[in-house]
């Protein structure tokens, strides 16, 4: 309850920021008079935070439903390498829920087919970690990986994603792709959007909020949160998977 009072605040009572903090400041020190009292037999606004979170940041943008994402997917051309790792880059972006600057330094024994893993390092702060590399990333990589050479143009360095330069992928060439998918399905679609529809996804599907933060690398359980914002009905079966009640006494 107490982990949930800042976002009712703001949610419920529409406080601003500041004001909620003046409120959260409050509480914490009315606790304290009841700690110092032993009214309490411990602080719970211990764990109230006072400093901008992740519900204090705006919502995210709708993300993509499972069957917008679907027909992604299913219109994404493969007649040419540049076309195969176009998909495998969605891929990554969704099926893995990496951040476009985690996908840009992905190399070649970052990926392994054998154990069917994708080691991911850390990236704007991110924590490493291992991804199951799924049937559709498994297909899209395995395609992908039989022409990869074809983009080369000198000394192979192991980057997986190539420009067709012979260089790593950059942010220009995904530009143009994101504009292309935006006009042939009629939205404004962009990197990010498909490591947040991912995440809300698995929210959805019932997976526990500490796998989703685990999955997307975030540091702290309180960045993953925001997606319950985008997910309201399931908000009370996360928190409870997430922060299980203990009771006190007998």
């Amino acid at each position: 309850h107490m982990d949930r009072f800042p976002m009712w605040l703001r949610e419920q009572r529409g406080l601003a920021f500041s004001s909620v903090q003046a409120v959260l400041a409050t509480t914490r020190e009315f606790f304290g008079w009841l700690s110092l009292r032993g009214k309490v037999l411990s602080d719970p606004s211990v764990y109230l935070r006072l400093r901008a979170g992740a519900n204090d940041k705006p919502l995210l943008e709708p993300p993509l439903s499972e069957l917008q994402v679907a027909s992604i997917f299913e219109g994404l051309p493969k007649a040419n390498v540049i076309q195969l790792r176009d998909a495998v880059l969605i891929d990554l972006l969704y099926s893995a829920g990496l951040r476009l600057s985690e996908a840009f330094i992905l190399d070649l024994r970052h990926v392994d087919m054998d154990a069917r893993v994708l080691y991911v390092t850390s990236a704007k702060g991110g924590q490493p970690r291992d991804i199951p590399i799924v049937r559709g990333l498994y297909s899209a990589l395995a395609d992908y990986l039989a022409l990869r050479r074809d983009l080369l143009r000198g000394p192979d360095h192991g980057a997986l994603l190539l420009a067709t330069t012979g260089r790593r992928l950059s942010k220009p060439s995904v530009h143009r792709l994101m504009v292309k998918l935006s006009k042939r399905h009629g939205q404004r679609i962009h990197a990010n959007l498909f490591r947040h529809s991912i995440a809300v996804h698995l929210l959805r599907g019932g997976a526990d909020i500490r796998y989703i933060q685990q999955f997307l690398g975030h540091e702290l359980l309180e960045t993953t949160k925001i997606y319950l914002r985008l997910v309201p009905t399931d908000i009370e079966q996360a928190y409870r998977k997430a922060m299980p009640e203990f009771v006190v006494g007998p």
